[in-house]
């Protein structure tokens, strides 16, 4: 509302004057005037604020698994890991010579050493590991495995030198998830006697099938 001039105020309800008196219906006319034009009174209509968006949170990695560790010809080790958040899933692993073929698997679950050491592993349907992804180009390093939709669970990294040569092999596995999601449900668990990068890989010796 629109306030009125201080002086005109005073002489409207002044009492006893006759002149307030006489003006008194007019001042009453004038404030209904003021009311009925309130918005003409050179602000306009408020208009709302306009909303801020909120930024996409930046998705987060989390290393689960690192290590390095030598390993000879037709040697495989089994990294085994353990996680409660769902995400994409990542394995890289890098070796020295570029002349070697190795090969690598993620299992969705628990592969133990025994069980990818059978004949029938990996290329038999009777063999008791579940690859979610593998990776048996020859020749590509660093290899780089992604399991981009992997829920949560156990998982198993297995890496086989076939050769020639014997090798020093580095690895690491990781998790992204959405910026979204919260900081727990992570875990780096030893399953067969890997897992973190505190722990020791397990190697077996296993030849391939001519």
């Amino acid at each position: 509302m629109c306030p009125l001039e201080p002086g005109a105020k005073d002489e409207a309800i002044r009492p006893g004057s006759v002149a307030g008196a006489a003006r008194r219906p007019i001042g009453a006319l004038v404030l209904s005037a003021a009311l009925l034009v309130v918005p003409g009174c050179g602000n306009g209509p408020t208009q709302p604020p306009t909303p801020t968006p909120t930024p996409t949170p930046a998705p987060v990695r989390t290393v689960l698994s690192s290590g390095s560790t030598p390993l000879a010809v037709e040697e495989f080790l089994v990294v085994s890991f353990d996680t409660s958040a769902a995400g994409s899933l990542d394995a890289t692993v890098d070796w020295t010579f570029a002349s070697n073929l190795l090969l690598m698997y993620i299992t969705q679950g628990t592969c133990t050493v025994d069980q990818f050491a059978e004949d029938v592993c990996p290329d038999d349907p009777a063999c008791g590991c579940r690859f979610a992804v593998r990776a048996e180009n020859p020749f590509m390093k660093p290899r780089v495995l992604t399991h981009p939709n992997a829920t949560p669970g156990p998982y198993t990294l297995i890496v086989w030198n076939l050769g020639p040569d014997d090798e020093s092999i580095s690895f690491q596995v990781g998790l992204t998830r959405s910026g979204s999601s919260g900081p727990d449900g992570l875990l780096g668990t030893a399953l067969d006697g890997a897992g973190s990068s505190a722990a020791r890989p397990a190697i077996t010796r296993k030849r391939a099938r001519r």
